[in-house]
């Protein structure tokens, strides 16, 4: 049995919580792995899932003392049993953490690359580039979870070009079978009914709100009749309401907080849309197909990778009109068989069980 410490920065909803969770789930009946999970910072609002499925946690306490102890009962276990332990680290400062543990107790480290960012991406980028390397070379596996991701990391120097140590193993979607995508079908510029239409995104300047905002008014001066909420929290909550009361919007566009249920707050929509200027994965993508709806998402590399070249609901980076037509075309049901037969292909590809499977493998080999 193989012992795997997976550390994150936080444990709190994300794509990379989100994914390292499913991971777990689906692993649970693989008596092969034993899975210990410990995080950085934050309130770690994931633990008690991973507890439910038997996983042990390790909250972060002062000067991170509480990790560094738990490595050294689990490598003396492991060399008891003649097993073997191995650190998994994801998101930068995780990354640091796990090549300081592997370094002092020759541990193998796998990373693995979430983001669409340099290692530190508000400090200078040799310096950024010099802490890339240094994970990289200590690392057993570099682990990309989208070809984006791959590209971006390899075009900045961060991740050598044709390296051995790196795998693309994608972002997987939950086991079971998708709900039925389903279509308003309606007139929106008539005013038929309200439309429901929302976003899951943190607040900052990746996910381009004010996109999302323009594209409201513009709807609303075509009298268009709609809610459109957002949830997630993060730096430009302020500065988000301010727009909202200056495009005249406040009413119609809601910026709700933090959701504990997002799955159920994806199924009460009625257009889903994403403005990313870019996305490591978009995990949120597949999570919408799940539950049956429609997307409308700007037109970033992974969101190409996911939903193809020919989704026809692609609207180009930043552009408001173009927005409010795919919002429009998505009501009318314009286009809705070839958008489900690119949910079919993104079911088939990013199937959370072949991530798993990789996942398995790569362990193996370390």
């Amino acid at each position: 049995m193989k012992t795997i410490v997976h550390i994150s920065t936080s444990l709190d909803l994300g794509g990379a919580e989100n994914q390292l969770l499913e991971v777990c789930r689906v692993d649970d009946e693989n008596s092969n792995y034993n899975y210990v999970v410990a995080w950085l910072k934050g309130e770690g609002s994931l633990a008690k899932s991973f507890e439910a499925l038997g996983i042990r946690t390790v909250k972060p306490k002062a000067k991170n003392v509480w990790l560094l102890s738990t490595i050294i009962k689990l490598k003396i276990d492991c060399a008891k049993t003649r097993s073997k332990l191995v650190i998994h680290a994801h998101l930068p400062r995780a990354e640091l953490y796990g090549l300081l543990l592997a370094f002092l107790f020759r541990i193998p480290l796998v990373v693995t690359k979430h983001n669409c960012e340099r290692f530190w991406p508000r400090g200078f980028s040799n310096i950024s580039r010099i802490f890339a390397r240094l994970v990289y070379f200590k690392s057993a596996k570099i682990i990309c979870i989208s070809k984006a991701v791959l590209d971006y990391l390899q075009s900045i120097n961060e991740i050598p070009k044709n390296s051995l140590k790196c795998l693309l193993i994608y972002y997987g979607l939950f086991k079971g079978d998708a709900c039925e995508i389903h279509f308003p079908n309606t007139e929106v510029d008539s005013g038929a009914r309200k439309l429901r239409l929302g976003s899951l995104a943190r607040l900052e300047d990746q996910k381009d709100i004010p996109t999302m905002m323009v594209g409201a008014k513009l709807l609303l001066d075509q009298g268009c009749e709609f809610n459109f909420e957002v949830c997630g929290e993060g730096s430009k909550r302020r500065d988000l309401a301010k727009l909202t009361r200056d495009l005249g919007i406040e009413e119609r566009f809601i910026l709700k907080g933090k959701t504990t249920d997002p799955l159920r707050f994806l199924e009460s929509l009625d257009v889903f849309v994403l403005s990313s200027t870019y996305e490591g994965f978009g995990l949120v993508l597949l999570e919408a197909i799940q539950v049956g709806v429609p997307i409308v998402v700007s037109k970033f590399d992974s969101a190409v990778e996911i939903l193809g070249e020919d989704y026809p609901y692609l609207f180009d980076i930043g552009d408001t009109e173009n927005l409010k037509s795919h919002i429009m075309r998505v009501c009318k049901s314009k286009d809705s068989e070839r958008a489900r037969a690119a949910y079919s292909n993104a079911l088939t590809k990013f199937s959370i069980s072949s991530a798993v499977q990789q996942l398995q493998l790569m362990y193996d080999e370390i």
